[in-house]
């Protein structure tokens, strides 16, 4: 795409999706709410009396305070024909038609499994049972998986391969009590992140990001952004128009590996050059007003203040050195301070996942919570002060006369880090984590995000091609990490979800990878296992959306319009997964109501589409931050007025001169201030390469 300096004026963010009516449960599912998830059993589960395998998890070995979930009953076993004579497992090597034989026929000795491969069958087996606990809102019934199990049906021949398909993909199927006892392992390790006496150790992080408030959509004024993130740095000039309205100018800078990789004052210098250059570009040193900054850095960190953020460790492929342990704002500050020509003083310093939130609080009215479902998966939501406990003698609202509440970044990615998910994932997310580049880390964002989805898809396959149950993949590709991306994911589930047959279209996708010919049945097979992982993903992440509006709505009053309406409750969500995969956002609006059936206390819940959190978050940011910065200083000329009328029986604050918090920014403790024509010209040297961005991030309607 080509990229260069545009202006562009926004809206109000379009509804992505409105509230669907919530599926009501069945009798037995009613009468099934005074047990526990681990309690409940199939019809087929009481009738089966042999036992499962049963496993622990690391926390479960420990302590014996997180509830396991068991599952009982066994896998019907399945009478497994000989694939069609067309079919034959296709190997580079050599072609070799796989005899598949049924459990209960002998094997000879030299064919008997090794001990790795029996415990790898008996796991598998287990997670089968498991997944073949019985509900009206499981996994397999939805529309996307029933559809695709029909076209399996009426597309192969051997109707047994499909049903063992669907077998060995039922371990992804976690069940509507299931995912509600997740949602409360999920509260539970908010509460411990929250603690002071467990702040560095949760697996869920729970960092305050010392944001106060959310938009009120009515700032105004000009802001400078600065997004980095990745390998191209942004620099973006936002004008908030109040009415919900927005223009935005931006360049987009590249960043060399020699430098993403050098030292962290090269990189810091490097950023201030491109700011330098936007300045120039832009003729912001004309401009009689000082722009407040707000600085996106999408990496972990630790917050001590609005203006303060202490990096954890670097991601991303970013290894600065001299930068893990620092103040990331400060090193900015100095780096501008060594070019002469800019001077920085940042509003507010924050995460793309909290700047998501606030872009769409500022478009859209009561949004507490801001997601993203991309390359990674991370929430931030408004809490209650009183209950981050971390913070209780450092942050003191009955002073600053802000609100009782401040955003917090779950970093919910690690939920599951301690083994709290380990009852619900399947052998092909232990071999994908075993496999990743940090093992036994972000457990639950490798079951959402896109970077992981495409890879656990290749695992399903290779398995399934290996056992002989797809033949059409050659078994050296699909073997290949990284062979099947998530965008392949998404495009097949968008042909079946669009197309009455839609096997040519696979089949086409799959040649562009190379795979010769795929049958129809082969076809059918892995768009079952993609709808499946697909499903799956936007199940879990329902289930902390979910868990977060409950903390929200807890405590938030739900008032209706004068027609009697009941208000909307926004979550503004961001993300390529939730953005392009055709399916994934209905799966989750429509879970997200089965699981907070009845618990909305008069809102209405819906999903908006938040663009570009860390840009125009960022500016949101700045404006509250300015908006903030305003309050606290009107609250101490009152009460410093109140001081020197000690011992007057009235002091009203309409006698004391305030300035409007909605206005343009005029703090003077939070500014970017732009040098003299003389000074800039002087000091301006060896601007960096940079990529004009003409993509004005698509505006908010």
């Amino acid at each position: 795409m080509e990229k260069r300096s545009s202006s562009q004026t926004s809206g109000s963010p379009p509804v992505v999706q409105s509230s669907p009516s919530v599926q009501q449960s069945t009798p037995s599912e009613k009468s099934n709410k005074s047990t526990t998830p681990a309690q409940q059993s199939t019809p087929s589960d009481k009738s089966n009396k042999s036992p499962s395998v049963q496993q622990s998890t690391p926390s479960e070995k420990s302590s014996k305070s997180t509830p396991s979930v068991k599952s009982s009953g066994t896998t019907p076993s399945v009478q497994q024909q000989s694939p069609p004579s067309d079919q034959t497992t296709n190997d580079k090597s050599s072609s070799v038609s796989i005899q598949l034989r049924s459990p209960s026929e002998q094997r000879s000795p030299s064919e008997q499994p090794s001990n790795e491969q029996a415990i790898l069958m008996a796991r598998r087996d287990n997670f089968r049972q498991r997944g073949r606990q019985s509900s009206s809102t499981s996994i397999t019934s939805t529309h996307s998986v029933e559809r695709i199990a029909s076209l399996q049906a009426e597309n192969y021949t051997s109707f047994s391969r499909a049903k063992t398909v669907q077998e060995a993909c039922s371990c992804f199927n976690i069940t509507h009590e299931q995912l509600e006892e997740i949602m409360a392992r999920m509260d539970a390790h908010y509460d411990e992140g929250l603690r002071s006496e467990t702040a560095r150790q949760p697996t869920v992080k729970m960092l305050p990001a010392y944001i106060r408030d959310v938009s009120v959509g009515l700032e105004r004024g000009k802001f400078l952004a600065l997004d980095l993130g990745g390998t191209n740095f942004r620099v973006l000039l936002i004008e908030l128009k109040g009415e919900k309205h927005s223009s935005m100018q931006s360049k987009i800078y590249r960043i060399p590996d020699n430098v993403m990789k050098g030292t962290g004052v090269e990189l810091f210098d490097h950023i201030a050059a491109c700011l330098a250059k936007f300045v120039v570009d832009f003729e912001l040193s004309k401009l009689e007003t000082r722009l407040p900054l707000g600085f996106t850095f999408s990496f972990p960190c630790q917050q001590e203040g609005l203006t303060s953020a202490i990096l954890v460790n670097w991601t991303k492929g970013f290894n600065a050195s001299g930068v893990v342990g620092n103040d990331v704002v400060q090193m900015l500050r100095e780096a501008c301070q060594r070019r002469g020509d800019i001077d920085v003083d940042v509003v507010a310093v924050l995460n793309d996942t909290t700047g998501t939130m606030l872009a769409c609080s500022f478009f859209k009215e009561h949004c507490y919570i801001g997601v993203i479902v991309g390359t990674g998966c991370n929430a931030a939501y408004m809490e209650s002060l009183d209950k981050i406990y971390k913070l209780q003698g450092k942050v003191f609202p009955e002073k600053d006369g802000l609100p009782n509440e401040m955003c917090v970044n779950t970093e919910w990615g690690g939920f599951g880090d301690d083994g709290a998910l380990a009852d619900f994932l399947t052998i092909y997310d232990t071999q994908l984590d075993e496999n990743s580049i940090n093992p036994g880390k972000q457990r639950f964002e490798k079951t959402i995000s896109g970077m992981y989805l495409g890879e656990l898809v290749r695992l399903v396959l290779e398995d399934l091609t290996r056992r002989g149950l797809i033949t059409t993949l050659p078994i050296d590709d699909i073997s290949q990490p990284g062979f099947i991306p998530t965008k392949l994911v998404s495009d097949i589930e968008g042909f079946v979800k669009e197309d009455a047959s839609p096997f040519g279209k696979i089949n086409e996708l799959l040649l562009e990878k190379g795979v010769d010919e795929c049958s129809p049945g082969d076809c059918a097979h892995i768009a079952y296992v993609c709808s499946m992982v697909s499903t799956r993903a936007a199940h879990l992440c329902a289930c902390g959306i979910a868990s977060l509006l409950k903390r929200v709505i807890s405590r938030k009053v739900a008032v209706k319009n004068e027609r009697g309406e009941s208000p909307e409750m926004t979550v503004g969500v961001d993300g390529s997964v939730f953005r392009f995969h055709p399916n994934f956002e209905h799966l989750l609006n429509v879970k997200i109501h089965e699981l907070l059936d009845g618990q909305l206390n008069g809102w209405k819940i819906v999903l908006a589409l938040s663009e570009d959190g860390s840009g125009r978050g960022a500016a949101v940011a700045a404006a509250v931050a300015t908006r903030m910065s305003r309050i606290i200083k009107e609250k101490k000329e009152l009460e410093q007025a109140s001081e020197k009328t000690e011992g007057a029986s009235t002091t009203s604050p309409s006698n004391i001169q305030m300035t409007s918090t909605t206005q343009g920014p005029t703090s003077t403790a939070t500014t970017t201030t732009i040098g003299n024509e003389s000074r800039r010209r002087s000091r301006i040297q060896s601007f960096p390469e940079e990529e004009d961005d003409d993509d004005e991030s698509p505006s908010l309607q």
